[in-house]
């Protein structure tokens, strides 16, 4: 008989815990209460006192102190306008990179479809995506975070800056009300840099295809070569006439015979005129 009253009185208590989480968090009775340590985040972003909170699509993160929602808009697999060669997915929680290769196949909607996890490149790269912020952890201590659009309703990402945007497998542009397919022209004031600069090549670590980025304040004649960590030439990717604005040059890991180089540390110089920098990068294999 005691066995019973405390049966009863257990299950009382349930569920009136039960009720005050889901009066508390100001949910519907849709949702199922589950127990969990304090702090816990609510369906609805805001921090609950209690140790249940609302199990549904609406999943929550705890981030410094703060309930966060997180935005799953950005799930599935992009392409990169600027390197039609490269796509990029976003799972929920990393970023996985594969390439094409645009001299031996045709990079279409049915080649990307046709890969799986599998055929990424090894580096994955953890990220979140709240309020419209995109950060990713892009390793080496490198922390990339955009403010993103979107754009064809939802079919292409906007960074407001001068990385590429990305567009969904398959985007049917003419149907787009608000984008055509080609990043806003920059105004003539952003198109003509102040200084010569080198960019970080991206991405970094790489397998096999990165890009190499660098701005011309005038024209002038150029080039950029690859040496090993020995200081010997392995390719030059650039050696002539260039004019003024951003440019970019992509590297697919090949030396001057166009054989495959292996894994390693390298570095690449610019010599514009007077101007010469250089940075490192590093290829995965």
């Amino acid at each position: 008989m005691i066995k019973i009253v405390i049966t009863l009185i257990i299950a009382v208590l349930q569920s009136l815990a039960f009720a005050d989480c889901i009066d508390e968090s100001n949910i519907s009775d849709d949702y199922a209460c589950i127990e969990i340590w304090n702090p816990v985040c609510g369906c609805d972003g805001i921090t609950y006192s209690n140790d249940c909170y609302a199990e549904n699509a609406g999943v929550t993160e705890w981030i410094e102190g703060e309930c966060q929602q997180l935005d799953s808009s950005i799930e599935g697999r992009w392409i990169s306008e600027y390197f039609g060669n490269t796509m990029y997915e976003f799972d929920g929680q990393n970023r996985l990179t594969y390439y094409c290769d645009s001299y031996n196949t045709v990079c279409d909607s049915t080649y990307w479809g046709s890969l799986d996890t599998s055929d990424a490149i090894p580096g994955r790269n953890p990220y979140t995506f709240i309020n419209d912020t995109l950060t990713i952890d892009l390793h080496f201590g490198n922390i990339s975070e955009e403010v993103v659009t979107f754009l064809c309703d939802g079919n292409v990402i906007d960074f407001n800056s001068q990385q590429s945007n990305l567009h969904r497998i398959g985007t049917d542009f003419d149907d787009c009300e608000d984008y055509n397919g080609q990043q806003l022209e920059l105004s003539s004031a952003i198109n003509s840099p102040e200084r010569f600069r080198l960019n970080q090549n991206y991405p970094n670590p790489f397998n096999p295809t990165t890009s190499l980025t660098y701005d011309l304040p005038k024209d002038e004649l150029v080039n950029i070569t690859i040496y090993d960590m020995r200081g010997r030439v392995v390719n030059t990717l650039v050696n002539g006439m260039q004019t003024t604005g951003y440019k970019s040059i992509q590297w697919n890991a090949t030396n001057d015979r166009n054989e495959s180089v292996s894994a390693g540390l390298y570095l690449y110089t610019i010599q514009a005129g007077e101007f010469r920098q250089t940075k490192k990068m590093v290829l995965l294999k």
